[in-house]
């Protein structure tokens, strides 16, 4: 019997078959790690982040009352990093503001008269 024609790629080269086809430059090997880390982010991203502390909510509440009772939520999240806007939104008002649609984080009525 013959032996088997080699696979060749897209390139016209031969398929070494421990190579990705799309890329040719990664070892299959390294597919399900890559997959399985990229599902775990996914996970987490898809997970409701923990309620923020008192802590960390009386010192946005004090950033907010310096800003004049609201703030983009661009800005209250690089002021205090890892703070999500779900976290957020439990708390304080949310709205969208202006022509570009960016969030903005209020205090509550209640939180103002405090």
């Amino acid at each position: 019997s013959e032996p088997p024609l080699p696979v060749l790629n897209v390139t016209g080269r031969v398929a070494n078959p421990m190579m990705r086809q799309d890329s040719c430059s990664r070892p299959v090997a390294e597919m399900p790690a890559s997959k399985k880390r990229r599902k775990e982010k996914q996970q987490k991203q898809q997970e409701e982040p923990p309620p923020l502390n008192e802590e960390m909510l009386d010192r946005i509440r004090q950033f907010l009352e310096a800003q004049g009772g609201s703030a983009v939520l661009g800005k209250v999240t690089a002021v205090f990093p890892g703070v999500k806007k779900s976290q957020l939104e439990q708390v304080f008002r949310m709205e969208i503001s202006g022509p570009t649609g960016d969030f903005r984080v209020s205090l509550r009525q209640m939180d103002a008269l405090v």
